[in-house]
């Protein structure tokens, strides 16, 4: 018995999709799911041009398309399916192989990129489950995006220096100059990628335990904690954003720094949200990218540090946690009910390690993304290039320039140091 017999029986759609075997040093399987996508074989190309790994290495790509897709984009689509599978053979080698699934007519209610990506992490979890592999790890990418040379070897490197880590976050920059985009689009990635550099970075600083990027063409999952985690969702949109958080509450994610992926900043209307989305918008406004007020962050901190020195279990800890809530957060927690919420997790935990382990993986990044949408009306937001400035101000680094190119390549080297 194989370590993702159960998953594969429970919660796999379909597996068994290639059918030549395995290398026995399979390490890394490397996902693409394909979507009227222009751009694949130059990911392709970046792939095919990473340095060699002492293991061997597997890319899927999931060319798919909806059942109620035009009859163009279909034609499309299987032009360059039969492209790719030519590719593929030309540049597998024994130790990087390459290869091609097809995902046609995706029923309508679960069509897009969360079942796509879905169907080709289970196919890398059926491969290692014939080797038994529990540590081979799963790499999710994206088809419009590129990476370093050192992809793989660096990614590699990592877990070998962290052998207890459920999976890791690979660092992403994308372009902000060029010929390939207009000046408008390099002027809105600049200020999305700040904007989720700030979030990442005012998360932090508030103090919570599990602040990690969720960018779907940069990150990696041990083949184990995928399974135990329930694998891949189908959400339509955000699907990295849900299931990283299942990682991250297992304790032991981790970051990759010291190699780099290339997300493409092209404006796209595939998803209703992320950065194509974004890009589009900030084209057609004209406007300057908003962000998070910092005064929401401030009060997290504030509630965060609470939580973290207090003792749950004395007779006047609610009493005295309803008075140390700052005020938006206790107005966002009552619509939700929090003092019964708050009473569950105090009752199902043995002790205060545990009512802290409990209560943020209840108060985790997704719940406080709600607080923060629910905290605008409250405290409106701001130019990022502002909240960003001022982050930057509490963390005692003197910086006076709102430049946005300026702050986003601080930022940069913020996380990668």
């Amino acid at each position: 018995m194989s370590f993702a017999d159960r998953y594969l029986s429970k919660q796999s759609i379909e597996n068994g999709l290639i059918k030549e075997n395995p290398a026995e040093d399979l390490k890394f399987i490397l996902i693409i799911p394909s979507y009227n996508e222009s751009g694949l074989i130059k990911s392709l190309d970046s792939l095919y041009n990473t340095l060699p790994t002492e293991s061997s290495v597997e890319i899927i790509v999931n060319i798919n398309w909806p059942e109620y897709a035009s009859a163009e984009i279909v034609n499309q689509s299987q032009i360059l399916y039969e492209l790719a599978l030519e590719w593929a053979t030309q540049h597998s080698t024994e130790k990087k192989k390459f290869f091609i699934i097809l995902s046609p007519s995706l029923p309508k209610k679960h069509a897009g990129v969360g079942l796509a990506r879905k169907i080709a992490m289970d196919e890398a979890i059926f491969r290692f489950n014939t080797l038994d592999k529990p540590d081979g790890i799963i790499c999710s990418f994206d088809a419009d995006s590129l990476c370093d040379a050192d992809y793989f070897q660096k990614t590699d490197l990592h877990y070998k220096h962290n052998p207890a880590t459920d999976g890791c976050s690979i660092y992403f920059e994308h372009p902000i100059s060029g010929h390939e985009f207009s000046a408008e689009v390099y002027q809105g990635i600049i200020q999305y990628e700040l904007h989720l550099r700030y979030y990442l970075q005012a998360f932090r600083y508030a103090g919570h335990p599990h602040c990690f990027h969720t960018v779907g063409s940069s990150f990696s999952v041990r083949a184990d904690a995928y399974c135990r985690e329930g694998g891949m969702n189908r959400k339509k949109a955000g699907e990295d954003f849900y299931f990283l958080q299942k990682i991250f509450d297992l304790g032991n994610f981790s970051e990759c720094n010291t190699t780099r992926v290339i997300p493409s900043p092209r404006p796209s209307d595939r998803v209703p949200f992320g950065t194509g989305k974004v890009i589009t918008e900030f084209i057609e406004s004209g406007n300057s990218l908003q962000s998070y007020n910092f005064k929401l962050f401030l009060e997290l901190k504030e509630f965060i540090e609470y939580i973290l020195k207090s003792d749950p279990f004395t007779p006047q800890y609610k009493k005295e946690l309803k008075i140390a809530i700052p005020f938006a957060l206790s107005e966002y927690f009552k619509t939700i009910d929090f003092e019964p919420i708050l009473e569950e997790i105090i009752s199902n935990s043995s002790g205060e390690k545990s009512f802290r382990k409990r209560f943020f993986r209840w108060f985790n990044m997704f719940r406080i993304m709600k607080f923060l949408n629910f905290g605008r009306t409250i405290f409106p937001d701001v130019a990022v290039s502002e909240a960003a400035t001022e982050l930057l101000k509490l963390k005692n680094i003197n910086h006076l320039e709102t430049n946005s190119e300026i702050l986003l390549k601080i930022y940069r080297d913020m996380e990668r140091e």
